[in-house]
């Protein structure tokens, strides 16, 4: 009998996932097999099946599996010798990838409070890998793109249940990613992904909660107040609020690093696209003159809310002593019209405040502020500010005695009122950057900018007298330090209007822009008093048909160079530029001209003092005179243009062509 043949390149029952060669040897005689590749038992051998003459290539499709058995023999070719015993093996070419794993013990996209414990299976044969990575949970819990994040992923076999925990006081969220890998090395097609999130630090407000809820998500509780006692509690300083209304019946102190983030959908504590905003209001029992919210320290951010008195209750609706306060997307809504009644929006004596993207609106008030300052610094951003319809008394900002204030994207109204101002400052520093600001319509006077022993920068403003008021101007200032570049002052009144006024201080103005509108009884675009100047590369026109004058100057000190002036026609007096007292002004190179040739001086002094005055290289063109001296003692000279003409003051009236 022959020797039976032996099989080598497989083992009996093995599995395979790459391309298979066969061989079958024998030490005598002829091969002959028989294979099957469909997982049936092939037929006995015999010399009609077929003979092996050299290795026999095993193969199969991506994404297919075939499951082999071969019987073979060693047969005789002259019949001299038995055949050898068959011999037989079965084996399998498994080019299928196996399932991916399922994930047991937590949902995707859960929401817990608490540590969890999760596992993986699979419905293969195989080993399962998975991978954890976490991080710091935003607000709005956007999760990512899960694939990209899960093919960086260091990965673990997977030996039994995984816990996933964050620490006391932390929010994270987790991607958990996992993929198998079956007997023959075939990878699950997909890794797949699932997120969770563990918040140790938030507390939920919900008008559908309940103060006896522990204030999870799924449980939050129904007052704010209750939300702030138990993170002082436990240390969770992020309290998320539903969207709705939620009355106060007493203020709250907000304890050091809470953030108070509103405007969510009470169902899936997602936020809203449109009604982004949470209202806080005072309650029917609230304490009269009290605050709704108080911060003595640390760190607080308030974001999507409203902040209101409906029931003209409160003082202020926030007070700041000391600490950090930020607010986000906040509005702040004031309506007090009682008399004698005074309302802040936000009242600091101290601290750093920081505002961001939010809005300030009032309907009725007899007295009060968006935001009262005496101390501290102020840093306001993107943020718009509406003034009442009614008013006595109203600054949009009144700012008094801080140091550090800086505004910017700023669209300050400061609304209607017997005496309105857009920022009103005292004591004060500011920088103030590509804003726009209103003076308001007042009965009395209205300004945009009202300052007083102060220091300012503007760059890229708008400042906009607005022509319903009575008497509106642009700035006033009294003892302060004034810088004015690359901005646009537009003033107008019903009844007369001025676009500078400078009492005492001093004043630098360049490559700006003075506008003054059409007005009945007067139109003064700069008036200067006791004051240093420095004004160059400036453009000024202005109108009206009662006193029309470019410039007041009395005892001032200044420089005028490179300047365009455009006059208009005042039924009343035309002046260019009136000279009063001992003024020291010099006049370089300007352009100073009347838009037609009629009645008007360029040049008007008047006064009982002495003054000294330069005029050089000027054009004057369109003026009836060029200079009129009035009754007073002084000398000046006239050059450029006019080279050689001098002039001496004496206590009669002179015209000089």
């Amino acid at each position: 009998r022959l020797a039976a043949p032996v099989i080598s390149g497989i083992e009996n029952n093995g599995i395979y996932r790459d391309r298979i060669s066969l061989k079958i040897t024998a030490q005598k005689g002829r091969i002959h097999y028989e294979l099957t590749a469909d997982g049936m038992e092939p037929p006995p051998v015999s010399a009609s099946s077929p003979r092996v003459l050299g290795p026999i290539i095993l193969d199969s499709e991506k994404g297919e599996t075939l499951q082999f058995k071969i019987r073979a023999r060693t047969l005789s070719s002259d019949g001299s010798f038995l055949p050898s015993e068959e011999v037989y093996a079965a084996f399998t070419l498994d080019r299928t990838p196996p399932e991916a794993p399922v994930i047991t013990g937590v949902e995707d996209n859960g929401y817990y409070h608490k540590s969890v414990s999760f596992g993986l299976v699979t419905v293969d044969k195989g080993d399962i890998y998975y991978s954890v990575i976490s991080n710091e949970l935003g607000v709005n819990e956007l999760y990512g793109d899960k694939e990209e994040q899960a093919s960086v992923q260091k990965y673990l076999e997977y030996k039994g249940m995984v816990e996933v925990d964050v620490a006391e006081g932390a929010r994270r969220l987790f991607q958990i990613s996992a993929y198998t890998v079956d007997e023959a090395g075939n990878k699950s097609r997909r890794t797949k992904s699932w997120v969770i999130a563990i918040d140790k630090k938030s507390y939920y407000v919900s008008e559908k909660g309940n103060d006896l809820f522990t204030g999870i998500r799924n449980k939050p509780f129904k007052t704010l107040r209750k939300a702030i006692a138990a993170a002082e509690e436990s240390g969770r300083k992020l309290i998320l609020i539903s969207m709705g209304e939620f009355y106060l019946d007493w203020g709250l102190e907000l304890p050091e690093g809470l953030r108070i983030i509103g405007g969510f959908n009470p169902d899936t504590w997602e936020r809203e696209l449109f009604e982004r905003r949470t209202v806080l209001d005072a309650g029917s029992y609230f304490k009269q003159g009290g605050e709704l919210l108080k911060i003595s320290g640390g760190e607080i951010l308030l974001e999507s809310l409203e902040l209101k008195d409906s029931r003209a209750k409160c003082r202020s609706l926030v007070t700041l002593e000391s600490g950090t306060l930020m607010l986000k997307d906040v509005k702040v809504s004031l309506d007090r019209k009682q008399q004698g009644s005074i309302i802040y929006g936000i009242f600091q004596s101290g601290g750093s405040l920081k505002i961001y993207t939010s809005e300030f609106t009032a309907d009725n008030v007899y007295q009060g502020a968006f935001i009262y300052s005496t101390g501290g610094d102020l840093l306001v951003k993107n943020s718009s500010f509406n003034g009442p319809h009614s008013s006595e008394i109203f600054q949009a900002l009144l700012i008094d005695g801080n140091d550090a204030n800086n505004l910017s994207g700023l669209t300050v109204k400061p609304g209607n009122g017997r005496r309105v101002s857009g920022i009103n400052a005292v004591n004060a520093s500011l920088t103030i950057t590509g804003s726009t600001l209103f003076s308001g319509i007042g009965k009395e006077i209205a300004a945009a900018l009202d300052l007083r022993n102060s220091q300012i920068m503007v760059r890229d403003v708008r400042i906009q007298g607005e022509k319903q008021g009575n008497y509106t101007m642009g700035i006033i200032a009294k003892d302060s330090r004034i810088q004015i570049e690359s901005s646009t002052i537009i003033v107008a009144a019903r009844y007369g209007a001025s676009g500078l006024y400078i009492d005492r201080g001093s004043l630098i103005m360049k490559n700006s822009n003075l506008i003054g509108k059409s007005t009945p009884e007067f139109l003064y675009l700069v008036e200067m008093n006791s004051a240093a100047g420095s004004i160059y590369n400036n453009i000024m026109t202005g109108n009206s048909s009662g006193d029309s004058i470019s410039a007041i100057l009395t005892a001032t000190n200044g420089d005028w160079f490179n300047n365009t002036i455009i006059s208009g026609s005042g039924s009343d007096l035309t002046v260019g530029f009136m000279i009063k007292g001992a003024d020291r002004s010099r006049f370089v190179n300007n352009i100073i001209l009347r838009r037609k040739k009629e009645r008007g001086t360029a040049f008007y002094q008047v006064g009982g003092e002495k003054a000294q005055i330069s005029i050089l290289a000027n054009n004057l063109s369109g003026w009836e005179h060029f200079l009129v001296l009035g009754p007073l003692q002084g000398e000046g000279k006239i050059r450029g243009r006019n080279e050689g003409v001098n002039f001496f003051f004496s206590s009669r009236r002179r015209h000089t062509r």
